[in-house]
């Protein structure tokens, strides 16, 4: 019985080994991604400054800032006629 027992346990000292000497490339592997990732954060964030300061991204912001300014005037007139219209139903009734 102590003979299984001593080898079980040579047999878990070699798996540990193999282990530890696995661990640094993981690490390894870990840090590349870390930089990868890195650097594609840094590349898109570079892309997209590009793309805010683009002719495109302008016309783009001008239009809905136009949009966005009609909608308003829109919905100011929506307002202006449905407080005439209710005055007009309180004064009549």
């Amino acid at each position: 019985m102590k003979a299984p027992l001593l080898l079980l346990f040579v047999l878990l000292a070699l798996v540990a080994s193999f282990a530890r000497a696995d661990a640094p490339a993981e690490e390894s592997l870990v840090k590349k991604v870390q930089v990868y990732v890195q650097q594609t954060a840094q590349k898109a964030q570079e892309g997209l400054d590009n793309f805010r300061e683009s002719e495109v991204a302008q016309q783009a912001r001008e239009w809905l800032q136009a949009g966005f300014a009609q909608t308003q005037q829109y919905f100011g007139q929506l307002k202006d006629q449905l407080s005439t219209l209710w005055e007009k139903t309180t004064a009549g009734a």
